[in-house]
C-alpha cells in the first residue's frame, strides 16, 4: 500500500512538473506570436507607405509626360481625388 502511495505521489509530482513546463512553453509561444503579429503589422504599414510612394512617382512621371497617355494621368488623378475624399470623410466623421 505504501508503495502505491509513493508511486502516485511521484506521478503527481511529474505531472505538476510537466504542467509547469507546458505553461512556460505556452507563454513563450504567445510572446512569439505577439511579436510576429507586431512585425506583420509593421510590414503592412511599410507596404502601404511604399504603395503611396509608388502612386506619387507614377503621378510625377505622368505629369512630366514620361511614356504615359492622358487616360493614365486621369486615372492616377482620380485615384488621388478618391483618396483625398476618403481622408476628408474620416476627418469629418
Amino acid at each position: 500500500m505504501e508503495n502505491l502511495v509513493e508511486s502516485l505521489e511521484k506521478a503527481v509530482e511529474e505531472l505538476i512538473g510537466s504542467n509547469a513546463e507546458l505553461r512556460a512553453k505556452l507563454r513563450e509561444s504567445e510572446e512569439e506570436r505577439q511579436s510576429l503579429l507586431e512585425s506583420l503589422s509593421q510590414k503592412d504599414r511599410d507596404i502601404e507607405q511604399l504603395e503611396t510612394k509608388m502612386k506619387a512617382l507614377k503621378m510625377a512621371n505622368s505629369l512630366a509626360g514620361f511614356g504615359t497617355d492622358d487616360k493614365e494621368v486621369r486615372k492616377v488623378l482620380n485615384e488621388f481625388v478618391r483618396d483625398i475624399d476618403k481622408c476628408i470623410a474620416l476627418l469629418n466623421g
